[in-house]
């Protein structure tokens, strides 16, 4: 089949026009790619005219003159159609490129939900954009505005591992307050006690908390005497609470935000493998998953919150980005970001920012180049000096248990870690057989149904 193949590329996009074995073959028609408008507040707006955008809005790419080529039917033939105007016309005169932009097949204004992105468009629009700002921009303003740009994802790096160490902090000190208020509370007094603090803040400096006299149990909160009043009272009360709390994150979750449900580490691993899931990662998730990760720990459920950090990282990497068109608009490059967030609720939650960047590596990403690797220690690094300076357990550590290697272990503990080693490896040995004999005997004739298995 003879075709001509060549593109043009108007002011707000990509178009191809193809012409083939149709009706009238004299008529091309335009499929037309078309950004979302940038934002006001972006910072291409501010730091730059109209003019100046760092997105390209007067480049094309020259047409490829070649010879005419017979059509005959049953060949399809690809043109170069030059477009006037913007595009926002109505009507179609006769002989003149159909609009797909106002007909509707053949356009990406943005992707739709539960759809995958396409990486090769996304990555050729961001080099499209750079040879656009390195020729648009010459000299020293040039540069500065070079620089400029390279630097956005950096600081939203930077600014995404500060606002996670700052928010996981604050989320492991509500939580251990709502937790100790199911037992009693601090009261207010001349010596330094505040309703605010959790027990261990208020008897702060005591080496027998039961000696605490701003700490006030239930019981003696209701003025009950005898034990077994006060263990009914006392047990009544964390009852309440506990039920209060695990129904009060439930409401919010299941009324305003279906999507922080659970850790949400599948959906990110989605995510990061190029599928769009709105709203996942929007601000009123971030608002409902802090709150209802603070109640749903301190109700005493069964859970905890080092899986959730990591959904609550890439939701605040996500906010974060939006002044940003070139990383929000960029859905390739904002998985990148993506990657470094998830390292960082890894690094706040475990208090290792180098598990963090192994995790996101190995677990989560499906596109991880070097640079999103050095990208993931810098967001992980300032998240953990974050949650330092937050310091919620006010020991210096960034983890409520933290191993120390003050003390070096004895020569005698060198045996059990060889045997620790050696039944280590015959257990993994021993598992991967019977892991393989199980997986054979379950693909025999007796098990023939395995969408119903």
């Amino acid at each position: 089949m003879a075709d001509t193949i060549s593109t043009d590329q108007p002011d707000d996009g990509i178009s191809q026009s193809f012409s083939g074995s149709r009706e009238s073959p004299e008529e091309p028609i335009t499929f037309k790619r078309r950004q979302k408008p940038p934002s006001r507040f972006g910072l291409h707006n501010i730091f730059g005219g109209a003019n100046d955008s760092l997105f390209p809005s007067h480049s094309r790419l020259r047409s490829v003159d070649e010879s005419p080529r017979s059509s005959r039917p049953g060949t399809a033939t690809q043109n170069t159609s030059r477009e006037h105007g913007n595009g926002s016309g109505t009507s179609h005169k006769p002989g003149a490129p159909m609009d797909w932009y106002i007909e509707g097949p053949g356009r990406r204004v943005g992707y739709d939900n539960l759809t995958a992105i396409d990486w090769i468009f996304e990555y050729t629009k961001e080099r499209q954009r750079i040879r656009h700002l390195n020729a648009n921009n010459p000299g020293l303003l040039g540069t500065f505005r070079q620089l400029l740009d390279a630097s956005q994802v950096w600081l939203v790096l930077v600014m995404t591992g500060l606002a996670v160490g700052l928010l996981a902090g604050y989320i492991d000190i509500a939580s251990r307050w709502l937790a100790d208020i199911k037992v009693g509370y601090c009261r207010s007094g001349v010596e330094g006690g505040k309703f605010y603090l959790n027990r261990s803040f208020c008897c702060w400096g005591y080496d027998d908390p039961s000696n605490c006299k701003h700490w006030i149990l239930w019981r003696d909160a209701f003025n009950i005497k005898s034990n077994a009043g006060g263990f009914v009272a006392e047990y009544m009360v964390f009852i309440m609470y506990s039920i209060l709390f695990a129904t009060c994150a439930a409401v919010l979750v299941t009324s305003y935000a279906t999507h922080a449900k659970h850790s949400g580490i599948p959906e990110i691993k989605t995510i990061l493998g190029g599928f769009v899931i709105k709203k996942f990662m929007g601000l009123w998730t971030l608002m409902i998953k802090s709150v209802g990760l603070c109640l749903s720990v301190a109700s005493g459920m069964w859970l905890g919150k080092e899986g959730p950090l990591v959904h609550v990282a890439c939701c605040c990497a996500n906010v974060i980005m939006k002044p940003f068109s070139s990383l929000n608009h960029n859905e390739a490059r904002k998985r990148e970001v993506l990657s470094a967030a998830a390292a960082a609720g890894i690094s706040v939650a475990f208090g290792s920012p180098i598990g963090g960047v192994l995790f996101s590596l190995e677990q989560l990403s499906y596109y991880f180049p070097d640079k999103t690797m050095w990208q993931s220690f810098v967001c992980a690094m300032a998240a953990a000096i974050s949650l330092r300076a937050v310091n919620p357990f006010r020991t210096g550590n960034i983890v409520l248990y933290q191993v120390t290697d003050s003390q070096g272990w004895h020569p005698i503990e060198i045996i059990p870690f060889i045997l620790l080693g050696i039944f280590g490896g015959l257990y993994g040995g021993l598992f991967i057989k019977l892991n393989m004999k199980i997986s054979k005997w379950r693909k025999s004739r007796e098990f023939s149904f395995p969408v119903l298995e």
